[in-house]
């Protein structure tokens, strides 16, 4: 399922600002800097990167098999053919359609 590595990645992405917004806010705070430039920001994430420690989630190992044909392909591609049928008639009918008269057909 799709979700789950999402969610997995989200905690991992949750887990290093929650380790690095203190190291730099302290950084900031003891060289009295308001805003850090980006190499101030990298120095601060080399020296701390050490200590950083993502827990390994469950089921990485596990994965659903890929298919070239999604269970939807089938349902898109009458979606998309029905979608062309109808833009293509009106197309049509708006191309025989003259100012004030009905659409009888076109031969």
């Amino acid at each position: 399922m799709f979700l789950k590595p999402l969610k997995i990645s989200l905690l991992c992405f949750r887990a290093i600002i929650n380790h690095f917004n203190p190291k730099i806010e302290s950084y900031a705070a003891v060289n009295h800097i308001s805003q850090l430039s980006e190499d101030q920001v990298l120095e601060v994430v080399r020296s701390n990167y050490d200590t950083l420690t993502l827990k390994l989630q469950d089921g990485l190992d596990q994965y659903e098999r890929y298919s070239e044909q999604h269970k939807e392909a089938a349902f898109f591609k009458e979606l998309v053919s029905c979608l062309g049928s109808e833009q293509s008639t009106a197309l049509f009918q708006s191309l025989c359609l003259w100012p004030g008269q009905l659409y009888l057909g076109c031969s």
